[in-house]
């Protein structure tokens, strides 16, 4: 976000002894970073054992949700987007571009993944969405999931981080 801080440490140099003359295999070790959804219908019901593809790149991946309907998969180094396929519906999305949940932006894209919000139009931006879409929204969102329709946004962020997981 714009005016964010970002704290980059400095590189830090490894060494390893080795006997010269021989062959030796060194093994980098990195976290790989995964892709982890939670497919649920319209009913908000998971969706367990569910057949989809996953298409990073131009290369598509045949994964199955688990027993709670969660799907996990390992990304290629530098993905920044990909498209989900679920049956004939398919689902494009980004990675690491959601803004924090108390900007509206953040709480926009949030209730837009969820279906609370239709998806933005080409070129249209989060500040060309009426606040009355946005309250329809988030009292569709507080009804579905058992709150207090009163627009206590406490409640609706602690909630969302619930439900979206962030």
């Amino acid at each position: 976000m714009p005016g964010d801080r970002v704290y980059v440490p400095d590189k830090a140099v490894g060494e390893a002894s080795a006997a010269a003359g021989a062959r030796h295999r060194f093994k980098l070790k990195v976290a790989v970073p995964k892709l982890r959804l939670l497919l649920t219908g319209f009913d908000a019901k998971p969706l367990p054992n569910t057949a989809c593809k996953l298409t990073f790149g131009g290369t598509a991946h045949d994964v199955t949700t688990n027993a709670s309907g969660v799907l996990e998969y390992s990304l290629p180094p530098g993905t920044e987007d990909g498209t989900l396929t679920i049956a004939e519906r398919e689902i494009a999305f980004k990675i690491g571009h959601l803004d924090p949940i108390d900007q509206r932006s953040g709480l926009l894209e949030r209730l837009r993944n969820l279906g609370y919000l239709e998806p933005l139009a080409e070129g249209e931006a989060d500040s060309e969405v009426a606040n009355d879409d946005v309250a329809f929204a988030v009292s569709c969102f507080q009804r579905d999931f058992g709150l207090s329709v009163d627009g206590d946004s406490q409640a609706i962020i602690d909630k969302l981080k619930d439900v979206y997981g962030c």
